[in-house]
């Protein structure tokens, strides 16, 4: 059997009205809709198989979809982040956690890897990166309800987190051997690509606020992702091009500059931000319930179920988790719900599809992936359960003191009472 346009037309629209059911029943179930998506994925292929429906390799979609959907949320989590001498801090701390989180964890994973597979570090170390990084596309939707103080570090810490792994990534997979002229050659894409983010975010900027067109934001993304992309075949940081977007775009009013006064402010530019993110916000949904049906889809059902890749994918989660403990003692977070909003997701799928067949190892499989996947963002639910609870038992023993407080002033008074009397 092969499907006709209107047919695959249905499919998409279903996917789409499952994925807005799945947003609201996943909050309700404690259940990231990332697994309903894989899930449904997964049991439209079973159909697929069932039925002899003929269906191309989608596997090549999976890696451009999932660049466009990492794109837009990132560009979300940033069009909400707002920069003052309050979150100086929330940075740095998030920066801390996210750098020692991914160094210590990808080491760990890496020499796992090579202990088992007899592979050299460094390909070891090219595998394990995928699995230390923290998937903004997950971490950030889930803390959309939490208080902002709480929210914001999450957001800062994830997004870094997928720049940083990114960076590390890159730079694992360009050199084979690694020396100070890697090094410097680093820093100097970094800067390059500083100065690109700037320009081109002011650039943006400018139509924004010269264009009056009604399609414009849609122009704003093309033009984000044209930059996003020329970046990238620079092999550049692209990332960090969307994040330091979003935060000019959403903290315009607090840069003092004469010349950004004159020519880049304008009356409406809150108004257009609150629309920008808006657009990116319903765009993103688009994107992401696509990526992960399609993974799931994709997916070869039968390697999760490996004792190999449940192997790994336990020891990995275990030694995430433990470097995760560790990594929020130093960087002075909160440990709780933090812990557990460490999922894993796009990024990791992305990264893991983008290692080159030369540079792979064959004992980390895509069932080792969906395995860390399901288990992360399943455990997600526990840190807030966990966090509520202990915040019920903080109010609990406060209620308890002023119990005892209030007793202890009645006692007093009573006894006053008496003496007067007494006299």
């Amino acid at each position: 059997m092969v499907l006709n346009t209107y047919a695959l037309l249905a499919i998409l629209s279903g996917i789409l009205i499952i994925a807005f059911v799945y947003d609201d029943f996943a909050d309700r179930i404690k259940v990231p809709s990332i697994i309903l998506l894989i899930l449904t994925g997964i049991g439209l292929n079973e159909l697929a198989t069932l039925f002899s429906i003929k269906t191309p390799d989608l596997k090549h979609l999976l890696a451009p979809a999932g660049t466009i959907a990492l794109l837009l949320i990132v560009l979300e989590g940033a069009l909400e982040l707002r920069v003052h001498n309050r979150t100086k801090a929330t940075i740095r701390k998030a920066a801390a956690s996210s750098l020692i989180g991914i160094l210590a964890t990808a080491l760990t994973i890496a020499a796992y890897i090579s202990y088992t597979t007899h592979d050299s570090f460094r390909l070891s170390l090219i595998s394990a990166i995928p699995f230390s990084i923290i998937s903004s596309t997950v971490a950030i939707p889930t803390v959309a309800n939490m208080i902002k103080t709480k929210k914001d570090i999450i957001v800062y810490e994830s997004t870094l987190s997928d720049i940083i792994g990114i960076v590390f990534f890159n730079f694992m997979i360009a050199n084979r051997y690694i020396d100070g002229y890697s090094f410097i050659n680093l820093g100097f894409k970094l800067i390059v690509v500083i100065v690109i983010s700037v320009v081109s975010s002011l650039i943006i900027m400018l139509l924004l606020k010269k264009l009056k067109s009604s399609a414009r934001f849609s122009l704003i993304i093309s033009i984000l992702l044209f930059v996003y992309s020329i970046s990238k075949m620079l092999h550049l940081s692209a990332l960090i091009v969307v994040l330091i977007f979003g935060m000019i775009v959403n903290n315009g009013d607090k840069i003092n500059y004469r010349w950004f006064s004159k020519y880049l402010s304008y009356n409406k530019q809150k108004v257009d931000t609150k629309t920008l993110y808006s657009f990116t916000r319903e765009l993103a949904f688009v994107a992401k319930a696509v990526v992960f049906v399609l993974f799931g889809f994709t997916i070869e059902i039968s390697s999760i179920a490996e004792a190999q890749s449940i192997r790994n994918g336990t020891v990995i989660v275990v030694i995430y988790f433990i470097i995760r403990v560790i990594a929020l003692k130093i960087s002075r977070m909160e440990l709780l719900p933090n812990l557990f909003i460490a999922p894993r997701g796009l990024i990791t799928i992305i990264l893991f599809l983008s290692i080159p067949a030369s540079q792979a190892i064959e004992g980390i499989n895509s069932g080792s992936v969906l395995f860390v996947i399901i288990v992360s963002c399943t455990l997600m639910p526990l840190g807030f359960i966990l966090a509520n609870r202990r915040e019920s038992n903080k109010e609990r023993e406060n209620y308890s003191e002023l119990d005892v407080l209030e007793y202890d002033l009645n006692s007093d008074n009573d006894e006053n009472v008496d003496n007067d009397r007494s006299l």
